[in-house]
This record gives C-alpha cells, sequence and structure tokens, in this order.
C-alpha cells in the first residue's frame, strides 16, 4: 500500500533551494554595515598609526616626513595587490610588504616605520611641514584651514569600503581632534 521514498521530489529540492537563496540574499545585506565598518576602523587605524609616528618623528628632527609630493601619490602603488589564497590577485587589498627603503620615492614611508604587516583596504599619502615649506596645496577643505603659521602636516587614505568600485576617504592633520571622513570632506 505504501512505498518508500527513495528522494526527494523536484519540488520540494525547489523549494529548499529557494529558501536558501533567500537566506543568503539577506545575510549579504545585512553583512554589508559590518564590513564598511570594519574597513573604516582599519583606515582610521592606518591614520593614527601615521599620526603617532609623524609626531614621534618630530619630536626627534622638529619637522614633519612628507612621504609624497601629492595627496594622489599613494602608498602602496598600483599593482601591489596581494596574492589570495588561490594565487590570483586580490584587487580589493593593498600589499605594504614591496617598501623599498634605498629608492627616494619611498624614503618618507622608511623614515616613519609605517609598514603594516597585512594587506590593507587603504593606500595612504602623508605630506607634512618642514622649515621654509610652502603652504600645503590639496583638494581638500580640511586641508586648506591648516593654518599655516603653525608646524602641520596631514595623511590621507583611500579605499573602496564595500567592494563597490567607489574609494572613500579618510583625512587627519596635526590642527585637528579626529579623523574626518569623505562625508565630513567638503
Amino acid at each position: 500500500m505504501f512505498r518508500a521514498r527513495d528522494g526527494f521530489t523536484l519540488v520540494e529540492l525547489m523549494v529548499t533551494v529557494t529558501i536558501l537563496a533567500i537566506l543568503a540574499v539577506v545575510a549579504i545585506f545585512a553583512f554589508g554595515p559590518h564590513i564598511r565598518r570594519a574597513r573604516s576602523h582599519e583606515a582610521v587605524e592606518l591614520l593614527m598609526h601615521i599620526k603617532m609616528q609623524q609626531e614621534q618623528y618630530f619630536a626627534t628632527y622638529s619637522t614633519y616626513v612628507s612621504t609624497a609630493a601629492t595627496d594622489t601619490d599613494l602608498y602602496p602603488r598600483a599593482g601591489a595587490h596581494p596574492k589570495n589564497w588561490i594565487g590570483a590577485t586580490d584587487n580589493s587589498r593593498w600589499d605594504w610588504s614591496g617598501l623599498d627603503c634605498t629608492s627616494p620615492a619611498d624614503a618618507g614611508w622608511c623614515d616613519l616605520a609605517v609598514r603594516p604587516s597585512d594587506p590593507t583596504y587603504f593606500r595612504a599619502a602623508s605630506r607634512g611641514w618642514t622649515r621654509g615649506a610652502p603652504t600645503p596645496t590639496s583638494p581638500h577643505a580640511i586641508v586648506k584651514k591648516l593654518n599655516p603659521n603653525k608646524r602641520w602636516f596631514y595623511a590621507v587614505a583611500h579605499g573602496d569600503l564595500d567592494g563597490d568600485g567607489t574609494l572613500s576617504t579618510f583625512i587627519i592633520t596635526s590642527q585637528s581632534r579626529h579623523i574626518i571622513s569623505d562625508k565630513e570632506i567638503e
């Protein structure tokens, strides 16, 4: 009268796959803000490390270090993407291990001793005051507000917070008390 079933029907499998797909979509959208927040914290940590190293350098040499000529001369440079676990290039993270202290282009980073041990989602540049240096030029309003009569430095970090290709900018200056994100810049 009753036959034992050996498996699932096609309808049962399709319902299960649909439910799993819906759960996956909900999880991805729920997890997105956490990813952005974690990457924002990484930018803050990187900029705070740069600030600490700039102040330590200033205490020793009475000048700040410039790691770049402009805000767009970021380190790590293009092409410094690390390999992921299967050997393909991870284009969302930047590898800092290629820092060459014999190269004049990398000398500022070597002087600051800023070298994250793991790849980061952000690239950075820092510009600093030296005696007789001109007022800083930058497209960022917060940098234009720096008092040129006081010693100054600023650091900029650019990175993609959520993998959508839109870069976010974070800036810290010696004359501000907090890090400014791209939402507060202009």
